[in-house]
């Protein structure tokens, strides 16, 4: 199995993807990550600003590592939800590719551009 951090979306999808309700198909260990966090609360200030504890982050990368099935990792009830942020920050700082593709931002910040400047 390949690594999961560094590795590129698709293969991340290939490897465990949760389907949204609107259709939308993300890496499985965004997704269990996210649950988390929801149940914790987002409401939590600095949340994706404020560092978690790095022991934490690499005891908690490792688990994502070693299984198939992001979705049965167990979170210990002491993680903080600034640690589970910082381990979604860090999943999406290690992909190969940005999420929109190089060559599809200056086309992405045009229409995000035009969109704010019509509302």
């Amino acid at each position: 199995m390949s690594p999961l951090f560094g590795s590129t979306l698709v293969t991340a999808l290939a490897q465990s993807s949760f389907t949204t309700t609107s259709g939308l198909s993300i890496p499985g260990v965004l997704a269990r990550i996210f649950h988390e966090l929801e149940d914790k609360g987002l409401d939590i200030e600095g949340i994706f600003r404020k560092s978690g504890s790095n022991a934490a982050l690499n005891q908690l990368q490792a688990q994502f590592e070693e299984t198939t099935n992001p979705f049965l990792i167990k979170f210990p009830f002491t993680v903080s939800s600034h640690t589970l942020a910082g381990l979604f920050k860090r999943y999406l700082q290690q992909l190969p590719e940005p999420v929109i593709p190089r060559q599809y931002q200056s086309i992405f910040l045009d229409i995000f551009g035009n969109s704010i400047l019509t509302n």
